[in-house]
């Protein structure tokens, strides 16, 4: 397996311009995609079942000395975020004491909700796993944006949006991780990764409206919201978006789920 770059992909609308150029322009013939939810390559990272993936912030939390991330690259905003949505038929200022459904699977979404309505409103809400009774649904990915076009549900929030009310912060929802053994042994392999993962987004972004003509399963989407998506999310990172992780971080330790804020570190590209 040396010889093989084992990719953890994240099928979604959002994340392809990332792995369209990956898959259609590139296809390296040593690359062998792990597709998965979040949740899913956060723990194929963590039992060294894939080498690099675009994963949740979470993944790195249990062994942050254990991986290298992309300083440059990733999945964020500074407002709308645009697939990662609150639905209801609740007002926000109305859901104390509601029972929130989070999506399985959905490791940043899952945790930014428990955060909000616990930490700024301070709102005491039972959270369940999956399509349950409930008063409100946490979605992410296409399960958002397809539930956003059903128009099923009185009031729907942006996670973004919320997220920047209550914090005054941009947010990173994925990151590019490497594990740092797989970059001991296959660094020129890895090198070449990240230069056509950058090479591949700067296609893609050069005509949102070609690559949104050539992609498929979106048919029930228009072009428009297809490319508004790909213009809102920002796939370069700033400092800006990393003080809105560290403030995650420091979030989450305060509601004690887990001790302390990662230290992150950092992949160097030649």
């Amino acid at each position: 397996m040396n010889n093989i770059l084992r990719i953890g992909e994240y099928p979604s609308l959002g994340t392809m311009p990332y792995f369209y150029p990956l898959r259609h322009v590139f296809n390296e013939a040593n690359w062998y995609f792990i597709p998965g939810s979040p949740a899913d390559l956060d723990h194929a990272l963590e039992q060294g079942e894939a080498d690099v993936a675009l994963a949740s912030p979470l993944a790195l939390v249990s062994s942050p000395r254990d991986y290298l991330i992309f300083p440059e690259l990733g999945y964020s905003s500074r407002r709308h975020v645009r697939d990662i949505l609150l639905f209801s038929d609740m007002l926000l200022d109305d859901m104390d004491e509601m029972t929130v459904s989070i999506q399985d699977g959905a490791a940043t979404a899952s945790t930014m909700i428990q955060i909000i309505l616990s930490q700024y409103p301070q709102y005491q809400n039972q959270f369940i796993i999956g399509w349950g009774n409930a008063d409100a649904y946490v979605l992410s990915g296409d399960s958002a944006l397809r539930e956003r076009f059903l128009a099923r549900y009185s009031y729907v929030y942006d996670m973004g949006d919320l997220w920047r009310h209550y914090t005054g912060k941009a947010m990173i929802y994925y990151l590019w991780v490497v594990r740092k053994d797989a970059l001991k042994k296959k660094k020129g392999q890895i090198m070449l990764f990240h230069r056509l993962l950058k090479q591949g987004l700067e296609i893609s972004r050069a005509d949102w409206d070609r690559l949104s003509a050539l992609i498929e399963g979106y048919e029930w989407l228009k072009k428009s919201a297809i490319t508004q998506l790909w213009s809102q999310v920002e796939y370069d990172l700033q400092p800006i978006h990393f003080e809105g992780l560290h403030r995650f971080y420091e979030d989450c330790v305060e509601l004690e789920y887990f001790e302390e804020v990662p230290e992150l570190e950092y992949f160097e590209h030649e």
